[in-house]
C-alpha cells in the first residue's frame, strides 16, 4: 500500500492510498479511522476522490466519528466495570 495523496482538512487527516491499482480514502480523527475503498474502475485517480469529499460527505463522516466515539467509550466503560477492584494499599 502506498500513499498517493492527501486532502487538506482542519480537523481530519485524509490520505489517499493505492493498493493493487485500487484507491482508498483513509480519514483519521485522533485514534479513530474510517476507510473508504473503491472498486476497480469506479475511482481511477486521486482527483476523483477529491471531488467526492464535499460538505455532505464530511457531515456524514463527522456523524460516524461521533457514533464511533460513543461506542468506544461505552465499550471501555463496560471493560472497566467488569474488572475486579484492586485492594486498597496504605
Amino acid at each position: 500500500m502506498r500513499i498517493v495523496g492527501h486532502i487538506e482538512h482542519p480537523t481530519y487527516k485524509m490520505t489517499i492510498l493505492e493498493m493493487n491499482n485500487r484507491l482508498s480514502l483513509q480519514i483519521e480523527d485522533g485514534d479513530l479511522v474510517q476507510t473508504f475503498r473503491f472498486r476497480d474502475g469506479l475511482v481511477e485517480q486521486a482527483t476523483d476522490i477529491h471531488s467526492l469529499v464535499d460538505e455532505i460527505f464530511l457531515s456524514r463522516v463527522e456523524t460516524t466519528f461521533l457514533q464511533m466515539n460513543v461506542t468506544k467509550k461505552e465499550a471501555l466503560a463496560n471493560l472497566v466495570e467488569g474488572q475486579d477492584d484492586f485492594p486498597e494499599i496504605i
